[in-house]
């Protein structure tokens, strides 16, 4: 799924009546775009906007941080 799709997604499940989990796991696609959209942001805020700084963030498992969720990579089982 894309970002925007995992993003509409948290919303929709979760929201403001439901606890948000502390982890996802999310295939390698899911990953990617959500790594992609994070880079992509990254390079727009900055170029041109010294000093302004944005934070890529790691949770404990070492997964990325998405809506302040950290998203795990579900690796497919051989």
């Amino acid at each position: 799924m894309t970002a925007q799709t995992l993003r509409e997604y948290l919303n929709t499940e979760y929201g403001l009546k439901k606890p948000w989990p502390k982890t996802l796991e999310v295939d390698a696609h899911t990953y990617a775009c959500a790594c992609q959209e994070i880079f992509d942001t990254f390079e727009k805020e900055t170029v041109g906007n010294v000093g302004y700084l944005i934070e890529l963030a790691l949770g404990p498992h070492n997964g990325i941080m998405f809506k302040n969720v950290e998203l795990i990579l579900n690796e497919e089982k051989k």
